[in-house]
């Protein structure tokens, strides 16, 4: 009985020390994993958006995260559009894009490069990006606007902004002007408009100013710029997108319904309905299924985490992970079609 402690005492040291180097063997075989899958020795490449962005903090936590989870990934500048082109090309693993550009993809958008969407597939869709088409509210009663078909129609020298072109937000309302409603940029200028491109910085500051009628931009779920005008008591409305030009822009370009729903903001007072899109991760095809499995886990498991980058994240959800009409990769299938995941889906 006497000899029971010190035995004890030498067994529990090496137990522990068979667990670390279990865990650090696991990690390890990630690693390796990873290396092999991107077809050297080297981090995974995880393409995110301009420094500064939003994408791109949130790609640095994202490195930290999976790397710490023993999954060696390294963030770099990128573009939503380029970053799935080079996906496609295999000149990278991991990307952020907008998923709406995929739908452009498959259907040939003559402003997109030619994409292999053969090898870039759906990670998971992030959050949601709505768009939002704010008119200063004297303009819309003088008009009549219901919707943005209305506003399309106005033969008058409307301000008007969008973001810089060749931004996801600019190019998905080109995009809806073009193949939805037939019009362009071109046309409404010939209608009298004068259109500037411009930051989200610049475009509150002109319409508090008074500066500008009109804005259209995609955002998070919660944009600034509506309660930035409540708050200075400035009346504006937001204006609904036409159901059918809704349901054409989600068969030829896998975009969403968005509702924005009554009293999400003080001067919202019915649904709106509205362009929907998602800020999306896509990965090579070829990346082992167990991989890209532990992707997922990690991301959902970090969310509150990548919530603190961007509040945006708190929208990630099971219900719309792998929502779209595009390709999956089998991992992620694997991950968000799990039981655990689809009893979260049902709540």
């Amino acid at each position: 009985m006497t000899d029971l402690q010190p035995r004890r005492a030498r067994i529990f040291p090496l137990l522990a020390c068979l667990l670390f180097l279990s865990g650090w063997g696991i990690a390890s075989a990630f690693a390796a994993d990873a290396a092999s899958a991107a077809g050297e020795d080297r981090p995974l490449r995880l393409l995110a958006g301009p420094e500064g962005g939003q994408w791109n903090k949130l790609g640095q936590m994202m490195e930290k995260l999976f790397t710490d989870a023993g999954i060696p990934v390294k963030n770099e500048v990128g573009g939503g559009v380029q970053n799935l082109y080079l996906v496609g090309e295999e000149e990278a693993d991991i990307g952020f894009t907008l998923y709406s550009f995929m739908g452009a993809a498959e259907v040939g958008e003559k402003e997109l490069p030619s994409v292999n969407l053969d090898n870039a597939v759906l990670l998971a869709n992030l959050y949601p990006q709505v768009l939002y088409i704010i008119v200063r509210k004297e303009i819309a009663d003088r008009h009549g606007l219901k919707t943005l078909a209305d506003l399309l129609k106005v033969s008058d020298p409307l301000r008007f902004a969008t973001l810089p072109k060749g931004t996801g937000s600019e190019f998905i309302f080109n995009m809806m002007l073009r193949n939805a409603y037939r019009t362009s940029y071109d046309q409404l200028a010939e209608q009298g408009w004068n259109i500037g491109y411009m930051s989200y910085a610049e475009i509150t500051r002109l319409f508090l100013a008074g500066e500008l009628d009109v804005c259209a931009y995609t955002a998070g779920p919660g944009t600034f710029l509506v309660p930035a005008l409540e708050e200075k008591n400035l009346d504006a409305v937001l204006l609904p997108v036409d159901d059918d030009m809704l349901n054409l822009m989600t068969h030829q370009f896998m975009t969403i319904t968005y509702v924005i729903r009554k009293g999400d903001y003080e001067s919202v007072n019915e649904d709106i309905m509205t362009l929907g899109d998602y800020s999306s991760l896509v990965i090579r095809s070829a990346l082992p299924e167990d991989l890209v499995y532990r992707l997922n886990e990690v991301l959902w498991k970090n969310r509150d985490t990548l919530a603190e980058v961007t509040e945006d994240m708190k929208q990630f959800s099971p219900r719309f992970a792998i929502a779209g009409q595009g390709k999956v990769h089998p991992g992620s299938q694997r991950f968000w079609n799990s039981p655990e995941m689809q009893e979260l889906r049902s709540k």
